[in-house]
């Protein structure tokens, strides 16, 4: 989820300079481009929308992480107290790994090879 989340995050916010990305190819072939490169055009959605967006993939990976951790523990130990018992230090564990992808996210990003607006 964590990878997911940021990888998307590199999609939504360059996906878009594609765009004079083939235009600059297209004028160096000397081939007739369908628009001037415009370096502005990037994002696919507001900035204010991507880390609600990247907290709800790591959330969605935190379930998932806790789903399949309980059913290895019913499976190993049955449906029993023991099997919530061997879940919890995974589930800990997870939550914690949650807990730092979220601050993780947070953190300022260098945006390297991209052009001030």
């Amino acid at each position: 989820a964590m990878w997911t989340a940021h990888y998307l995050y590199h999609l939504l916010v360059g996906g878009l300079t594609l765009i004079p990305l083939l235009a600059t190819y297209l004028e160096e072939l000397g081939l007739p481009s369908f628009t001037p490169p415009h370096w502005a055009m990037g994002t696919l959605l507001p900035e204010t929308w991507l880390l609600p967006l990247q907290v709800v993939l790591l959330q969605v990976g935190l379930a998932g992480t806790l789903w399949v951790s309980l059913g290895i523990a019913r499976r190993l130990h049955g449906p029993t107290r023991h099997a919530k018992l061997a879940l919890l230090p995974w589930g800990l564990l997870a939550t914690l790994l949650f807990a730092l992808g979220i601050w993780l996210l947070q953190q300022p990003m260098e945006m390297r090879g991209t052009f001030p607006i």
